[in-house]
């Protein structure tokens, strides 16, 4: 498994040696862009949540979203520590990095588990959002491959984790969440998780023309 772990990882990060015209767009998406990518689709579904007709549940759902993630991100921690796996430019010549170099270990990855918890959340309550944030985090995962950061188990591990963690804890999570948003709405910071809904006493009514009957 090891060995198949390591040429999956040669296979694809010596891809990078001869796909300079990628590099650029690698290095920023795995540095900052996935991170900021996943984050706006989050906002997306919270927004997108306010104008929908169980506002609170939507809302709540984003948010667990949100909270999935950083749960997921925090729990790679200790595992990566006790497993105390070395990422493969410390272990491997002839890595093609393109990235900053990490002191920290590389299994589960920490980007891979909270996007993977990220796309589990929002699946149940976005799902046009969260097939996007899919899309998002499975090129992630490859381009930290490819930018020579991770093994492809370090980042199946991570999206492993992270759809674990945001399914698992998602009843009590939600349930928390909604009526908290329950609690927001009927409060003066409605507007946090209800979009404003017009007042039908406010709406112009066009006068008839002259002559019109």
């Amino acid at each position: 498994m090891r060995s198949l772990d390591h040429r999956l990882f040669t296979d694809i990060n010596h891809l990078a040696a001869h796909s300079g015209w990628l590099h650029g767009f690698a290095r920023a998406y795995v540095v900052y862009g996935g991170s900021i990518l996943v984050a706006a689709l989050v906002l997306t579904a919270f927004w997108r949540g306010r104008s929908s007709v169980h506002a609170p549940v939507a809302v709540a759902g984003a948010a667990w979203a949100a909270l999935s993630a950083l749960a997921a991100a925090a729990i790679t921690d200790p595992i990566s520590h006790a497993v105390a796996r070395a990422r493969p430019y410390r272990t491997l010549s002839g890595v093609e990095v393109l990235i900053p170099r990490s002191h920290s270990h590389g299994f589960p990855d920490p980007w891979t588990a909270a996007a993977g918890a990220a796309v589990a959340a929002l699946a149940l309550c976005d799902r046009p959002v969260a097939a996007v944030a899919g899309v998002a985090a499975v090129a992630g995962a490859f381009l930290r491959i490819y930018a020579g950061a991770d093994y492809p188990a370090d980042v199946a591990a991570g999206l492993g984790l992270g759809v674990a963690t945001a399914l698992a804890l998602s009843v009590p999570g939600r349930a928390l969440l909604t009526w908290l948003a329950v609690k927001v709405e009927r409060s003066p910071m409605h507007l946090v998780v209800a979009a404003p809904v017009p007042d039908p006493d406010r709406v112009a009514v066009p006068k008839a023309e002259v002559g019109s009957p």
